[in-house]
């Protein structure tokens, strides 16, 4: 088995930087080092060998096509970023959250391999986070000393010319002199969030949480600074616009302006000499880093946490081309749109991550800011188009400690489904409501805490946007939407809510209007509609899914499923399942069998198989599983298991993120040994499925929580290989690439019955068999072709 480079992922959360040429522009993203074309803005080359979050990228020097990366890893690595080349790997020993490399101005001197570092890691009487802002010789790969304790891992900044390195440790700026290593300490009331030199090492600019800028000119005369605070005090400058944290401030590269950047999305360019300030608005995103072009003075790079790159003229105040990486997760962010987040709204961000194959194009689709859908092409590696489902504007949410006084309603994107032929698309966006009685009907028949929209989109043939809305519904139901669904074969759709009812939703025919004229031709032959209306013993329904011939419609309904024909909505019969089981939190059919998987919350979660000719437990198996992916056409299905250890993957600023790495575990037929499986080492899984590809053979698709994409390819051909899963990362038998741990189980047939089971989970999950399960007071009525198996 082979697994491709991997794609996706966030190129914002390191600054960029460019060749000193100006003719490539390198990111950071993940555990790898991209190199883009600045004029075609296509990928040129990736350089992989870290196995953590790559925390810092920089130029050794100014004319080197050479960089250093540093990454929570441990180490600190110097490329070749023209040949993709690893030059050296130098070990620290703890995750090193930032970097500054070796001063120019120290080529010969003693020190001239001393490099500033900034290390994080945790107190093991209180397991607090804590860090410290050391030396570290490149040469004797040692820790020189210790020159300041910080509260967690700080970012490091340096000066243009490297004589000045600065550290940001909450309400204080830490300047150290690179030359003497003396130590100049500038002193705030609010914690600082963002600090940059200006060329000639004369000004440091810090911003703050507030939104406040502070200037503090001739910082250079450090002994005057440290003994008298008055005087420090005194030449600091106080500037105010922003509302909210500045994220980030970059000199020009002539010292004569100042450009600062916040949550906003707004780019201010402020003219240091008058302060008079000039505004580049709506950027669409917060503005995480800005970065000088060392070829054209006019030109910036402005990096926005909507994953965009946008290469600035500053002399115009034009943004005159765009690089779009993977979206990222907006429903994970859902607990920022209401002040007080409901369970509804915490299980969508906790839930499984809104992406989906396009059946048509091949492109991964997937849920982006501002309630879009995204178009990403896995093989190029590259944006194709974003479709606006409610069109709005980009709206900054207060993050310091000023908040709105009322919660944010900002529409999201909480389910999207294709149909079989990739031709319609079906989505719901949703508006949190301040109170039920927003809409008028409080006590009345609508008890949704959210306004819903169920719209259905026509691939469009003409236009830069790939669908056009077909019909629009509101309020499609009376309590929130729980899943939405296609028929695999025709044009039908499905959808569950908590109100206790499915609807199924069909295209309808419009008739010509007489002496329509020209407009006859724009106006959509059908239009969608509700076709009929199912319940289920007044049950809260959820997790609606297909049979791969169509035939049976599966629903699960509290801690039962249901069964039925979706064109006559006849109940064909009911799956109980056992006493400890509360909730069915995933279900999936398998193809080329009569076989329905389920996932059950309760006491103890459970996973389990029914076959549907016998309406009987296959096998069961006790363990915490996430999520249930199907092949279209083999009898292959997969179930991704959380490691039942957290990760916790702070970020470079202190953060907390807790994340679950997990096992993606391949199944076959009515076999419960997996045959195949993946790792996925200090990351969540977001969604993973099958692509099917005539040319190169199926393959999975596995989409972290950071959106990182890996495929992993020959998936049927590779079935047999002999290795077993569950290795510790780094092992020989295991290829780690972006925290992806790669290892093939031997088959059902294997000789050790539960080996690999035994060997993921440290002791076999319980596994029983059972002989049957079927409710004794429900009727069930199976039709002809249940008895003869799911047709396939």
């Amino acid at each position: 088995m082979s697994q491709s480079p991997v794609s996706g992922g966030d190129l914002t959360k390191v600054p960029p930087v460019f060749s000193p040429d100006a003719q490539a522009l390198i990111c950071a993203c993940g555990r790898v080092v991209r190199v883009y074309s600045t004029s075609t803005r296509t990928l040129l080359r990736q350089l992989v060998g870290h196995t953590d979050q790559i925390t810092t990228l920089v130029l050794r020097h100014s004319t080197s096509s050479q960089v250093y990366t540093s990454a929570l890893d441990g180490t600190v690595r110097l490329w070749d970023f023209s040949e993709g080349r690893l030059i050296k790997t130098f070990t620290v020993g703890h995750p090193v959250v930032s970097l500054v490399p070796p001063s120019p101005q120290n080529i010969g001197a003693k020190n001239a391999k001393h490099v500033y570092i900034s290390i994080r890691f945790k107190k093991e009487a209180t397991g607090e986070q804590q860090g410290r802002v050391c030396l570290y010789d490149l040469g004797s790969q040692s820790i020189v000393k210790f020159v300041a304790k910080t509260s967690a891992g700080v970012h490091l900044y340096s000066s243009a010319p490297g004589n000045y390195v600065a550290a940001l440790d909450r309400r204080r700026a830490l300047v150290w002199n690179t030359s003497d290593g003396s130590l100049l300490t500038l002193r705030h009331t609010k914690k600082l969030t963002a600090l940059s030199f200006d060329p000639a090492e004369t000004q440091v600019a810090a911003g703050d949480v507030t939104g406040r800028i502070l200037l503090w000119t001739n910082f250079f005369n450090m002994e005057d600074f440290n003994e008298d605070e008055q005087q420090a005090a005194a030449a600091c400058s106080t500037y105010h616009w922003h509302s909210d944290i500045v994220r980030s401030l970059q000199f020009s590269a002539d010292g004569s302006y100042l450009l600062s950047g916040g949550v906003e999305g707004v780019l201010v360019q402020w003219q240091l000499e008058t302060m008079l300030q000039d505004f580049l608005p709506r950027l669409g995103g917060e503005i995480c880093s800005i970065v000088n072009n060392p070829r054209d003075p006019s030109i910036h790079v402005v990096a926005c946490d909507t994953n965009s790159l946008k290469v600035v003229n500053l002399a115009t105040m034009s943004i005159e081309s765009t690089m779009q990486g993977v979206s990222p997760n907006p429903i994970r962010n859902l607990q920022f749109i209401t002040s007080q987040p409901s369970d509804l709204h915490m299980q969508r961000a906790r839930g499984p991550d809104l992406v989906r194959l396009d059946p048509k194009t091949g492109f991964l689709a997937l849920s982006a800011p501002n309630c879009g859908v995204q178009f990403f092409d896995v093989g190029s590696n590259q944006h194709i188009s974003t479709l606006e489902v409610e069109p709005r504007n980009f709206a900054t949410v207060k993050k310091g400690k000023q908040q709105y006084q009322q919660p944010q309603l900002a529409t999201y994107l909480s389910h999207f489904a294709f149909s079989h032929d990739g031709e319609v698309l079906a989505t719901i966006d949703a508006r949190p409501l301040v109170d039920a009685g927003e809409l008028g009907m409080a006590g009345t028949l609508f008890e949704n805490p959210e306004e819903e929209c169920l719209k259905f989109w026509h691939r469009s043939v003409t236009g830069h946007h790939p669908f056009k809305i077909n019909t629009r519904a509101d309020a499609p139901h009376r309590k929130p939407i729980t899943s939405l669904v296609f028929h695999p074969h025709a044009d039908l759709a499905v959808t569950t809510s908590s109100d206790s009812q499915f609807k199924v939703w069909g295209p309808v025919a419009l008739p010509k209007r007489p002496n329509s004229g020209k407009d006859e031709d724009d106006r959509p032959s059908v239009c969608w509609s509700c076709r009929s209306v199912g319940s289920y013993r007044n049950e809260s329904l959820s997790n609606a899914t297909f049979a791969h011939d169509g035939s049976v419609l599966g629903i699960a309904a509290q801690d039962s499923i249901t069964l039925w024909q979706v064109e006559s909505n006849m109940l064909l019969g009911v799956l109980a399942t056992q006493p400890q089981c509360k909730t069915i939190a995933g279900l999936c059919f398998v193809a080329q069998s009569p076989n329905l998987v389920a996932i059950c919350r309760g006491s103890a979660d459970t996973v389990v198989m029914w076959d549907l000719v016998t309406m009987q437990v296959v096998w069961t198996m006790q363990m915490q599983a996430q999520m249930l992916f199907t092949h279209p056409r083999h009898n292959h299905f997969g179930i991704v298991v959380p490691i039942e250890r957290d990760y916790d993957n702070s970020d470079a600023q202190g953060g907390d993120l807790i994340v679950r790495p997990a096992h993606v575990l391949l199944f076959e037929g009515y076999g419960v040994e997996p045959i195949m499986g993946w790792r996925l080492n200090k990351t969540s899984v977001g969604y993973v499925q099958f692509m099917p590809s005539v040319q190169s053979g199926d393959r999975v698709v596995i989409v972290t929580q950071d959106r990182d994409i890996v495929t992993c390819d020959r998936v049927i051909d590779d079935v047999s290989m002999p290795e077993q899963l569950g290795r510790e990362s780094g092992s020989e038998s295991g290829v780690e690439k972006n925290g992806v741990e790669t290892a093939v189980a031997a088959n059902a047939s294997s000789s050790r019955p539960g080996s690999v089971l035994e060997a993921v989970f440290g002791k076999p999950p319980t596994k029983l068999t059972g002989s049957g399960n079927a409710r004794k007071n429900d009727e069930v009525v199976l039709l002809n072709k249940l008895k003869d198996g799911v047709e396939g």
